[in-house]
């Protein structure tokens, strides 16, 4: 067998029994054990000149890990305060058997509040104009956007069909007229004969023979039949004429109220005709914008008090604080069993035409109570086979007084009759709470202080 190779750079010759320790003498000598340079080596070595940590990185440092320490000591130590105060009291309410409670005071409401509603404004009248008649559009005079009034003249349809027969309806009507006066000179003629027919079979008796007398009166009656149809005629040659003639008025296209052109469908040249009837084939839309209707959906609650005429506010987002007065015109007088609200029409003049219809806005309506009624939390109603009723707590006892519901406001409710404003009512009413228990109070009784100073406008949903 050949010898193991020598390894450069060293001084003994390493054996296969010591290669362990010949290695680590090549690396302590910073050499790489295929006998390359110990560059990797010099690598893994920790340098001894690295900056030291400042001393204001290390307060630094220590308040931050400091600060943890207490944040997490306070989240630990707050819950647990709460659980041994529920402990505590729990403890209390087993040593001494009565439950504890919490009580509040029914809150007197204002008589009169506002009530907040969506709005949909709609122009106060609408429709569209179609063509009544046959042919080409000859001119229009007015464009969308253009304020009109009642009675102008929008666009002119040229009708030669209508205007060639309503010529000659007028020469037919004519000729009728021209057939009267002919019946008339025939009447007038076989009046005459029958007269002296008559006059000479009276003065000379067997002159005349019957035959003839029967024919001439026979002729005087066909006379008078003549003479009534051609009146029949004039009188329908007559309407005739005016028939055509409506039909040439509706070469005319007239605006039936004051308002704004907002469509107009069809340019000079287009073909028009009186079946044009579908949706987008009308000639014009025309809206009036002054005043304008509102129709708002009052939830039943509020339904009963609202008045014919009262004043209403609204406002839209366009106009910022801005608010428009109107009044309330009329209702639907029937709730929606579906929405269980009611319809009312609310108008408000737009002399200024700073509201648009199709907009959406809020509208502000006063409502006036007849008397102060008394609110009470939602959670503070009792339902069993009594009926309605809450928990107050009278002289350190629990008793349950009936009560008669009003409105829901939803977290509130109106009590309309069974409480006094100075009642300690449980809001927190459980089924350990029975009529004559005694009681404690976890807090002092306050009046709900933050609820009497509700917001002037209360918003409420469409839906009672």
């Amino acid at each position: 067998m050949n010898a193991p190779p020598k390894i450069p750079g060293s001084s003994s010759q390493a054996t296969t029994t010591h290669g362990g320790e010949v290695a680590d003498a090549q690396l302590a000598n910073g050499q790489h054990h295929d006998g390359g340079q110990g560059h990797g080596a010099e690598e893994n070595v920790i340098p001894h000149d690295l900056p030291r940590p400042s001393r204001k990185s290390l307060t630094l440092l220590a308040c931050a890990f400091a600060g943890l320490l207490v944040a997490l000591f306070l989240v630990g130590l707050i819950p647990g305060m709460l659980h041994a105060d529920q402990a505590e009291q729990d403890a209390q309410a087993r040593a001494t058997g009565a439950p504890i409670v919490n009580t509040t005071q029914p809150v007197t409401e204002a008589t009169s509040k506002d009530v907040i509603l969506p709005a949909d404004i709609r122009a106060y009248s609408s429709t569209m104009l179609y063509p009544r008649a046959n042919g080409y559009l000859k001119k229009w005079y007015y464009d969308i956007q253009s304020r009109v009034k009642e009675g102008d003249v929008l666009a002119e349809i040229s009708t030669p069909d209508i205007d060639a027969e309503l010529a000659q309806s007028q020469a037919t009507l004519k000729q009728d007229q021209a057939a009267v006066d002919t019946s008339q000179a025939n009447l007038t003629l076989t009046k005459q004969t029958l007269d002296q027919y008559v006059q000479a079979k009276r003065d000379n008796p067997g002159s005349i023979t019957e035959e003839d007398f029967n024919t001439r009166v026979s002729n005087y009656d066909q006379a008078v039949a003549a003479k009534k149809q051609a009146e029949a005629n004039v009188g329908a040659a007559q309407a005739n004429v005016q028939q055509m003639q409506v039909m040439v008025s509706f070469e005319k296209i007239i605006a039936p109220f004051d308002g704004v052109i907002t469509f107009r469908g069809y340019d000079v040249g287009a073909l028009v005709n009186p079946t044009m009837t579908a949706a987008g084939q009308e000639m014009f839309q025309i809206q009036q914008t002054d005043p304008l209707r509102v129709f708002v959906s009052v939830p039943q609650v509020y339904s009963s008090m609202m008045t014919i005429g009262q004043p209403t506010y609204l406002k839209v987002r366009n106009y910022g604080e801005r608010e428009f007065q109107g009044y309330v015109a009329r209702s639907t007088a029937a709730i929606d069993p579906s929405t269980r609200t009611m319809q009312f029409e609310l108008d408000f003049p737009n002399k200024d035409n700073a509201l648009y219809p199709g907009m959406y806005g809020q509208a502000r309506l006063p409502i006036a109570q007849t008397q102060p009624v008394l609110t009470i939390p939602s959670s503070s109603l009792v339902f069993n086979a009594d009926g309605t009723q809450v928990a107050m707590v009278k002289d350190g006892k629990a008793h349950f007084q009936k009560v008669a519901v009003g409105r829901d406001l939803g977290t509130q409710l109106e009590i309309v009759d069974g409480l006094s404003p100075d009642d300690q009512v449980v809001t927190n009413p459980g089924e350990r709470l029975t009529d004559g228990v005694e009681v404690q109070v976890a807090q002092k009784p306050a009046s709900n202080s933050a609820q009497d100073q509700k917001p002037q406008g209360e918003k409420v949903a469409e839906k009672s």
